[in-house]
């Protein structure tokens, strides 16, 4: 319950590192598992510690556990205790991991006795422990050759050669005599006799016992061969209908006066374009995806890395210059705060805010240096195009950014955006966004957005395409609105450009104003909200299944 709670807690807080003082104040038990430790001080003696704390919780029924783990940790603190009296404490890291070496070798060959104070139960029993005991039935697994008789010797400070010169019992020669002896005094008395051994592995040979048994002996002996049984299993498709429950749940997307409603993002439409069933499983039964903690730094934490940067450079000069134009010499003195930007932005991110923690970032050090190196050829390309208006960023992230979209006279949906930066110059307004992926810039037309057939549709179009019809109905009517991506992955090209292209007369064309095509949009936007409302349209899978491959939801779905 302790561990449950404590990865809860994590998974909450989403640390990638976390404080020794917070886990210490949870439990005296983590007090002691993560004690610092220096290399003076008795590795065995904190081991044994740590087990005497385990030990209300595995004898005390604190808590139910099972006879197998009370009995590794007698056999554990048995061990360690012997090797306490034995050896000295471990000052030197190379004695360290001597210790490390040495105690594999002695834990590894330890065997669990399983729990036998039921007479009552099958009895489980090593081959030795059977003398003079009588079974009407018997069953002995695993009888390969290697693992019964056992390939390995026990220890003795007596070389096999001298043992051998003196007469004295050798492991070919007593071992092998004592097991063959308990072996077939076990089967004397014995009526029913089951053997299994294994063919898979490197010992797949079946014991010598058993060849003389099956050559020797005058017994009626049945062989039978068991092998797993192949299946393909075949995933059953999974349709959604659209039943009283499910609509009264679509239904929050609508607006009803005095009530506000669950606003559609891009990215939801996004979702419901790429596959109907994902959407279903997001947004209508609110199937979330289990908080994990991340050890390194997947795509989405970088590319909200890389946004926090840009925010952490460019707000202090937007509030210092409110309404002005960014100059050249500006964005220079930005450029000389990129590297503390990074580093403040990672340990206010990863770190808790402990600067320190920087340098010890291991694998975060490559993330960094090429954070550092994107924002650096951001700056680059803003100051070509300087100088310009910077009018937000992350806009709609504090503010309702958003419209009331009317569908038909009795359904209006609410829809809203976060724009990552919008900026001004000589009467264009720039609706960019960030984007750490490779997307494609080329449309074929404005219908190929909503048209999840369309191969490699342009999901960072639709959703820059929306932001810049949204914001063109906040009052910027009188502008151009030019939508357009900063692609990270591009952004290296001598002839960077973040604007789309559309295709006429068989040629692309700049989208250099959102309002000629904003009558198609809002018409590709109509058909798939009044899909995604219509009761007789189910939610299904889709037929990419290459998107399966990452979706949260393939457990469900069994694709992958």
């Amino acid at each position: 319950a302790l561990a449950q709670q404590t990865i809860s807690h994590l998974q909450k807080s989403s640390p990638i590192y976390t404080k020794q003082v917070s886990l210490v104040a949870l439990s005296s038990l983590y007090k002691t598992l993560f004690k610092s430790h220096c290399l003076e001080e008795d590795i065995i003696q904190y081991l044994l510690d740590s087990l005497a704390l385990l030990a209300p919780h595995l004898f005390q029924k604190v808590a139910p556990v099972l006879s197998t783990e009370k009995e590794a940790w007698y056999q554990l603190h048995q061990q360690l205790s012997k090797l306490q009296q034995v050896l000295v404490q471990l000052p030197a890291k190379e004695a360290l991991q001597d210790f490390i070496q040495l105690f594999r070798q002695l834990a590894t060959p330890i065997q669990l006795s399983l729990n036998r104070e039921s007479l009552e139960a099958i009895q489980v029993l090593p081959m030795w422990e059977t003398s003079n005991l009588d079974f009407d039935n018997v069953f002995i697994l695993g009888m390969n050759e290697g693992t019964f008789p056992t390939s390995t010797t026990q220890g003795s400070f007596i070389p096999y050669n001298l043992r051998k010169g003196y007469g004295l019992p050798t492991a070919d020669t007593f071992q092998a005599s004592l097991g063959a002896y308990y072996f077939y005094r076990l089967l004397q008395r014995s009526q029913n006799i089951y053997i299994t051994y294994s063919t898979n592995g490197n010992q797949g040979e079946m014991s010598r016992y058993l060849w003389q048994l099956l050559y020797e002996a005058d017994l009626s002996i049945e062989r039978r061969f068991v092998a797993p049984t192949i299946q393909v299993h075949t995933a059953s498709p999974i349709i959604i209908k659209k039943d009283e429950l499910v609509l009264q749940a679509l239904d929050k997307f609508i607006i009803k006066p005095g009530e506000e409603p669950h606003r559609l993002t891009p990215s939801a439409l996004n979702t419901y374009l790429d596959c109907s069933l994902k959407f279903y499983f997001r947004y209508i039964a609110n199937l979330l995806e289990a908080p994990q903690i991340q050890e390194g730094i997947n795509a989405m934490l970088f590319g909200s890395l890389l946004h926090k940067v840009i925010e952490t450079l460019y707000t202090p000069l937007v509030q210092q210059k409110p309404h002005q134009f960014i100059q050249q010499e500006d964005i220079a003195a930005l450029n000389l705060q990129v590297v503390q930007a990074v580093q403040a932005t990672f340990a206010r991110t990863l770190h808790q805010g402990k600067q320190e923690l920087i340098a010890l970032q291991g694998q975060h050090a490559i993330a960094q240096e090429i954070i550092t190196k994107l924002v650096q050829k951001i700056l680059e390309v803003d100051k070509a195009y300087a100088p310009f208006e910077l009018i937000g960023l992350e806009v709609g992230r504090t503010e309702l950014l958003g419209m009331d979209f009317e569908l038909d006279h009795d359904r209006i949906i609410g829809l809203r955006g976060t724009i990552d930066r919008i900026d001004r110059k000589e009467g264009t307004i720039r609706v960019l966004d960030y984007k750490t992926s490779i997307d494609e810039k080329k449309i074929e037309h404005i219908a190929s957005l909503f048209d999840r057939h369309t191969h490699n549709r342009s999901k960072a179009a639709f959703q820059t395409l929306y932001y810049a019809w949204l914001f063109k109905y906040q009052g910027a009517s009188s502008h151009k609105i030019l939508p357009g991506i900063i692609n990270t992955r591009s952004i290296f090209k001598s002839k960077f450009d973040p604007r789309f292209s559309v295709k006429k007369a068989g040629k692309y064309t700049y989208i250099e104003d959102i309002t000629p095509y904003q009558a198609a949009f809002e018409a590709g936007l109509r058909s798939v909200l009044d899909e995604l409302l219509a009761p007789a349209t189910p939610f299904m899978q889709t037929e990419n299944v290459a998107q399966c491959t990452v979706c949260p939801y393939r457990g469900i779905c069994q694709r992958y």
